[in-house]
């Protein structure tokens, strides 16, 4: 359990019901574990229709992401669409970088390094050449599938209680076929599940 990892694939089909204007929807994700200061979640939402993950860093807790990638498209409601998220530590012109690629109804639509917008740790005029966010927390709990119901870190009085979160990001519709796995799947092997 709260296992910190390099890879990950989380995949699923979903049909909005109405997407509003201004919402966010809770598709997918995993919380801070408790008690713990590895956070390294993440949470695959739509915003404004839009199929959206967002990482938290590893090695601290924080409420506010490191890394936010937003498809370029909104999904339509009322039909069915596959999202695919992939997370992994991959040779990039000869530097290990940490890549996130998003696919939607089975073609790559986005792949970026977590770290393009993250401060290098050290000194700013000699930035290692390492990446400096890898990690990846998949078997963090708990698991939100359709509406984060929770907010706050049991027995953490100055983050706050666990309570039940006054908004949820409930998603209006239906979420199907749920693949979450710690294998970083190919492109081939994602659009094979969007063909289903």
């Amino acid at each position: 359990g709260r296992k910190l990892d390099h890879r990950m694939t989380v995949a699923l089909w979903v049909n909005a019901d109405k997407i509003e204007a201004g919402s966010t929807y809770h598709l997918f994700g995993t919380q801070d574990p408790v008690g713990s200061l590895k956070s390294a979640s993440f949470h695959l939402r739509l915003v404004d229709g839009y199929p959206t993950i967002s990482l938290y860093p590893d090695g601290t807790y924080s409420p506010v992401p490191d890394f936010v990638m937003k498809a370029p498209a909104p999904l339509t409601p009322d039909a069915w669409h596959h999202i695919a998220v992939v997370y992994q530590i991959k040779p990039v012109y000869g530097k290990e970088l940490a890549m996130v690629a998003m696919y939607v109804d089975g073609q790559p639509v986005l792949e970026q390094d977590r770290n393009k917008d993250v401060p290098p740790k050290g000194d700013p005029e000699d930035p290692p050449t390492e990446s400096t966010r890898s990690q990846l927390n998949e078997s963090c709990e708990p698991y939100f599938l359709g509406g984060l119901t929770t907010f706050g870190i049991k027995d953490w009085p100055e983050v706050g209680d666990i309570q039940a979160s006054p908004q949820g990001y409930v998603f209006p519709g239906v979420i199907d076929d749920l693949l979450f796995s710690n294998r970083a799947l190919s492109k081939d092997q994602i659009k094979e599940l969007a063909k289903r």
